[in-house]
Order: structure tokens, then sequence, then C-alpha cells
């Protein structure tokens, strides 16, 4: 197997996988969304609402907002999470970043994510304990998303003049004047270019073990970290599986 990384973003990266199976890369991509431990806010006690939404509108909404991740975290670890909010003279809108904690490591990572809009007067008061889970559990506790597609193989033979009319008719936009694709890893392959070939000089399939990989990170772990993280999922479940077999 053979990993490039095609775009490290940080929080989103692209990667070419090359000798896999599809049921590999797919295994790798439920990884990534199902099995990766995070912390999510997930017993809250109400202790004032005053505002337009029901207890458990509000619970869900906290439910879901993005914590930080500390890998020497104990699996059993509880942080208590708290929030104070009201509108004096105005009305405003509540964001997760007002949520404090008792533990400087786990955080919320998303502060800009709004939670409600009170109105004048109105008061929103509760705590909330966080805890480790897996998106298995539920979806509060998934810290990342990710999804594949085949790579292409991009073939012309000598019928090709470079009339241009495939460069027009691409919706990626990612064929060249010399007519030769610029990021494979965009291709969808939908075939526009191919229909747009009157000569029929061109062709495009998938390769069968050719593989791109999006991830995007939830949380303070970037993409790739993320990506390590689900393959030492896989691993540790192999081990596992091999040792029953024993």
């Amino acid at each position: 197997m053979q990993i490039d990384v095609l775009k490290d973003g940080g929080a989103t990266a692209v990667l070419s996988l090359k000798g896999v199976s599809p049921s590999f890369v797919n295994a790798l991509r439920r990884a990534i969304i199902s099995d990766l431990p995070a912390f999510a806010i997930d017993e809250i006690d109400m202790l004032e609402n005053t505002s337009p939404l029901f207890n458990e509108y509000v619970a869900g909404r906290v439910g879901l907002v993005p914590l930080t991740w500390e890998e020497n975290a104990s699996p059993d670890a509880r942080v208590l999470f708290s929030l104070n909010a009201e509108a004096v003279d105005a009305p405003r809108v509540v964001y997760a970043g007002e949520l404090t904690t008792d533990d400087p490591n786990i955080k919320v990572f998303a502060t800009h994510v709004p939670l409600m809009k009170l109105g004048k007067g109105q008061r929103l008061r509760l705590q909330g304990t966080a805890l480790i889970g897996t998106a298995k559990r539920h979806a509060k506790f998934q810290s990342a998303m990710a999804s594949f597609g085949q790579l292409p193989e991009f073939k012309k033979n000598a019928k090709c003049d470079k009339c241009g009319e495939c460069v027009k008719a691409c919706p990626q936009k990612i064929i060249s004047d010399s007519i030769a694709l610029t990021a494979p890893e965009k291709c969808i392959l939908c075939e526009e270019c191919v229909e747009a070939c009157e000569k029929e000089a061109l062709k495009v399939f998938p390769k069968e073990d050719e593989f791109v990989l999006f991830v995007e990170s939830y949380n303070n772990l970037s993409a790739l970290q993320q990506t390590k993280r689900a393959f030492e999922a896989m691993k540790a479940q192999a081990d596992a599986a091999e040792k029953e077999l024993k």
C-alpha cells in the first residue's frame, strides 16, 4: 500500500491510496467516522431556562458542540461544563464559546457555534458533564468525517487533435490544453469529456486499486492525525480478532 498526501490543510486533508481494495478504503472511512473516541457533553442539568426552547432542544444543541481532545485523557474522565447566559437590555445570541470548563485541556473547540437567541430578560443556566465516547454510540461523539472516490484512468488515442471540446465540457475544469488531467483527485468520472469528443479519442474509467480520500476534522486534531488514529483503531480491532482465533 502506498499513501500520498495530496493536500494538508490542517483541519482538512486529501490523500491518495494505491494498492488497496474498495473494501479497505471504506473500512478506513468508517473508522474515521465511527471509531475515534471524542469528548461530548452527555449529561446536562438544566438550572434555569426562560428561553423559547424546550430543555430537550437546548440539551441536544449543547451536546453537539465540538470539544477538544486530549490524548492522555482517562477513558472514564468526566469534565464539568457550565453556562450562565442572560439577555439583560436587548435580545442576543448565545454562543458555544460561553460554555466554561473546569479542565483547561478539555474545552469548547468551535466557539462560534450559535446555541440560541435569548429575548430581552430571558436567561439560561445549565451544567453539563462531558464524557468520552464514539459515534457508534451517538453522533455527538463524531470528531471527523471522511469520504472517498476512485482515481481516474484518463487515456487519449491517436485520433485526438486537441480540439479542446473536452476541455470546455469538463465540469471540474481539470483538463489542460494538452489534454491531460491537472488534478486527478478532483475528477468525478462523469465522462462529460468522453461524450464531448466526436472523434472518440478519449477514455475515462476508474482505477481498480487507486483511491482518493477526503478527511475533515471537527476538533483540535488535524485531519492527518485523525486518519492515523483511525488506522490505529483498525489495527487494534484486527489484533483482537486474531487473538480470538488462536
